[in-house]
């Protein structure tokens, strides 16, 4: 018998070979493992599992024949407290089974050579053998409320848009009196000079994020494109990240493109967030099995329900040294996470975060789409590329970034009660005194069509700006300190003329018309009241420059000049972000923490090439039935019931067959 063989000898007395032959992996390509395990300094079955030539149920029956341990997809709770993401990357706990003490064990190539090793020597203690998802599923399950809870409240209140409690009240009360002053004087009932000396005070703000923004838009640099390439045995670990909620339509394509990313899938670790009541979501990924190395990480219930929130309790999860987050709508360029590796290792430790540039695949959607994919051009091609080439402080996107594991753990991940986490951990990596960088790779993504998506997703995006200004205005001194006195007034100006611009568009309109229809021409009049018409003129050109420049620019970068003619709507598109921003504060006040949902897969077109073509592929492959072999696992595997544990006899007739005569 096959027990008999691996405890007395035989032709196959090494585990590792009497594993590869019990699940059928023929002899040459073993070797072939063996010998990239060897180059890579990783075990071959973890090469056979990433790679599709074996399966985790496959190795789990063929353990359980060869042992006599059994199979669970339902564990016990662990012995002592609730189990953390610890017990997930040791692989297993301690418990309590069948009224004996056993070790909960979700076997990678290391451990079941070990477990037969132990079993031929004759000192293996009680076993029980789960999937790696099963046993992430338990440790959520046991452990959900403590970790929903860090998740929430890790971020120290100073930190965290949760400890603003008066100050968006005084902002909105303070807005609203500006604007109903600035009525009052455009229709001559107040004098309009103390609203024009308001403005005027807002000017240095205005011509300091002007000059940065059309520094940044024109500054030359090196191409991190040239990075030297890493060989497979010199790639880290990368842990993906992906939140979804309400994604149902698009998952299938996601997975496909994720899974086709240029990186060696036995050093990758994806994560798919779902929330805990997502039933959408969570039926759209159990159609369809998941590719080696993909992982359903169910988001423990809790407040607020935040993107943020979800990353945060995925964070101590990660098994990679580098980390990044994709939203459900990416595309990402293949080799994306290989060229990521590749400044990371050549760049000094300080190096925190590279972003990724973000292009919209569905321009040609309407004028929404046109402007959307302007305005991301301009910001991803332009400002924020030139922004980490000076050292300035980074708003990053919320998708496409790339992390040093350690060092996002270090200042405390994302802040769960922010809106624009994004944003708002751009600034935190700069009081840190970390630093950002350029990643020359695109990620391609789908802009709302829709007027009502669009406005939630910029009312989403300006309450969080506003959040991250208010906190970080209670830390001025420590963020001029970590910052030179250049970067120190480019990271406060720019948010503030961001804001001020959003909200009082149309005081600043108003006024403007009402001093043109004025008796007295514009510009003469006392010298004051030339001063402020001058400032007025001054204003109205660093609108315009600021909105033209870093998009022409980006356009004749992308390619792309054959859109300029959308670029005149520009005053539209601005009138639109004025209104969402009045909504924002507004909404800051009576909803801080309200997450509005962005759908995505309503795309009428796609410019990248990319996406459309993983779109069909998806779409092909999800009409293959299930019954057939997936694209995803090489061969088929005994399935394991809910409920059902496979014992050693459940689970020796696939098996054997494989295993050499005792």
């Amino acid at each position: 018998m096959s027990i008999a063989l691996l405890r007395h000898g035989g032709d196959c007395t090494e585990p590792c070979l009497l594993l590869a032959r019990a699940l059928q992996i023929p002899p040459d390509l073993w070797q072939k493992l063996c010998r990239y395990a060897e180059t890579l300094r990783r075990h071959p079955l973890d090469l056979a599992l990433a790679r599709g030539h074996a399966t985790e149920e496959a190795l789990l029956s063929a353990l359980a024949c060869l042992t006599g341990a059994p199979v669970t997809t339902d564990p016990p709770p662990p012995i002592g407290p609730a189990p953390t993401a610890e017990a997930y990357h040791r692989r297993g706990y301690r418990c309590h089974h069948r009224g004996g003490l056993v070790r909960l064990v979700a076997p990678n190539g290391v451990l079941a050579e070990m477990l037969l090793r132990r079993f031929r020597d004759g000192t293996l203690p009680p076993v029980l053998l789960i999937r790696e998802q099963d046993l992430l599923d338990a440790v959520l399950r046991q452990g959900g409320d403590v970790l929903a809870r860090r998740a929430a409240t890790g971020l120290p209140d100073r930190l965290s848009a949760r400890s603003l409690r008066h100050a968006p009240v005084g902002l909105a009360l303070g807005a609203g009196l500006f604007v109903l002053l600035a009525a009052l004087a455009a229709c001559g009932l107040v004098p309009a000079t103390p609203v024009e000396i308001a403005l005027a005070a807002m000017t240095p703000f205005y011509l300091v994020a002007t000059l940065a923004v059309l520094t940044a838009a024109l500054m030359p640099g090196p191409d991190n494109a040239l990075a030297p390439a890493l060989t497979d045995a010199a790639l880290p670990d990368y842990t993906l990240l992906v939140p979804l909620y309400r994604e149902g339509n698009v998952v299938h394509r996601l997975v496909a493109t994720l899974a086709a990313l240029d990186y060696p899938p036995e050093r990758r670790q994806v994560l798919l967030l779902v929330e805990a009541d997502d039933g959408e979501t969570l039926a759209a990924l159990a159609r369809w099995p998941l590719p080696p190395g993909f992982l359903l990480f169910r988001v423990p219930a809790g407040e607020p329900r935040t993107k943020p929130r979800a990353l945060n309790a995925a964070l101590p999860f990660a098994r990679g040294r580098l980390l990044t987050v994709y939203d459900a709508e990416d595309a990402p360029e293949a080799g994306q996470l290989r060229k990521a590796a590749a400044i990371f290792a050549r760049s000094p430790p300080k190096l925190a975060c590279l972003q990724a540039r973000l292009a919209i695949s569905n321009a040609d959607d309407g004028f929404l789409c046109q402007r959307f994919a302007q305005d991301y051009a301009a910001l991803f091609d332009c400002t924020r590329r030139g922004f980490t080439l000076a050292g300035w402080p980074v708003a990053l996107g919320g998708t496409s970034n790339h992390f040093r594991v350690d060092l996002l753990r270090r200042i405390g991940g994302w802040d769960a009660a922010n809106v624009t986490e994004d944003a708002d951990l751009g600034y935190r990596l700069a009081l840190a005194g970390l630093t950002i960088g350029d990643l020359d790779s695109t990620t391609w993504e789908e802009a709302p069509n829709r007027w009502c998506d669009w406005r939630n997703q910029r009312i989403r995006w300006l309450k969080g700006w506003f959040q991250t200004l208010l906190v970080h205005a209670r830390r001025l001194g420590r963020l001029r300190r970590r910052l030179d006195g250049l970067g120190f007034l480019v990271g406060l100006s720019v948010p503030v003329a961001l804001l001020v611009t959003a909200l009082f568009l149309p005081v600043f309109v108003a006024l403007a018309l009402a001093r043109m229809l004025s008796p007295v021409p514009f510009g003469s009049g006392d010298p004051w009241q030339a001063m402020l018409d001058t400032n007025m003129l001054l204003l109205l050109a660093i609108g315009v420059l600021t909105e033209v420049v870093p998009v022409v620019v980006a356009l004749r970068r992308r390619s792309w000049l054959h859109r300029w003619p959308w670029l005149l709507a520009f005053p539209v598109t601005l009138v639109q972000v004025s209104f969402c921003a009045w909504l924002a504060l507004w909404e800051l006040v009576v909803r801080p923490q309200y997450w509005r949902k962005t759908p995505h897969g309503l795309a009428r077109s796609d410019q990248s090439g990319r996406v459309l073509a993983q779109k069909q592929s998806a779409q092909a492959a999800a009409t293959i039935s299930e019954k057939t072999a997936t694209p995803y696992r090489a061969q088929s595997a005994p399935a394991i019931r809910r409920n059902s544990p496979i014992t050693a006899n459940g689970a020796s007739r696939p098996i054997r067959a494989a295993l050499p005569a005792s």
